[in-house]
């Protein structure tokens, strides 16, 4: 994908929904803040849904999985910042995620506000400010295809699996 609001963005929504696509997950969107710096000017900056993008996503809402619809997630993010200021989060039509910890409280590096509709487990650290003392989630395990806990032989932090396809260690809403 070039970039927010390209062509190519927009296409890509276009060609999940024609080829079959019931899920689209969407792990990208506009710059975030540095979680850490609650001073970052760009915790305050707006990153409006582009228009081209906005139809693409209506086009797979509507007419993916045979006209029945495709559901569309995107990440909230990781920037401690508002939702309210992403365009593509708070779109009527996706289902915004956020990330909490192992005791059902915020992550303090997700996103937050009323667009989000869920939040699922992933990471967490150590932060008093947010009422978060250590020990907390360092990651999360689950299962393979093999029904094995663990990390998956192979795979290394870095590249994923012998096919890139993913990493044993992951914090984050993606």
């Amino acid at each position: 994908v070039s970039g927010l609001g390209s062509l190519d963005e927009a296409l890509a929504f276009v060609w999940a929904a024609d080829h079959g696509a019931d899920v689209i997950s969407c792990s990208w969107g506009p710059k975030g803040s540095l979680s850490a710096n609650s001073d970052d000017p760009q915790h305050d900056v707006v990153a409006a849904l582009p228009a081209l993008t906005r139809m693409a996503i209506d086009y797979a809402v509507k007419k993916g999985r045979n006209n029945k619809g495709c559901v569309i997630f995107f990440a909230a993010g990781n920037g401690n910042e508002s939702v309210e200021i992403d365009g593509y989060v708070t779109y009527e039509s996706v289902i915004a995620v956020a990330a909490c910890n192992d005791r059902s409280i915020r992550s303090v590096y997700s996103n937050y506000g009323k667009s989000l509709w869920c939040s699922f487990p992933s990471d967490d650290s150590e932060d008093l400010i947010f009422g978060h003392p250590a020990p907390l989630t360092t990651g999360i395990w689950t299962t393979d295809l093999r029904r094995e806990y663990g990390d998956n032989p192979g795979a290394s932090t870095a590249v994923g699996d012998i096919f890139g396809n993913y990493i044993n260690n992951f914090g984050g809403t993606s």
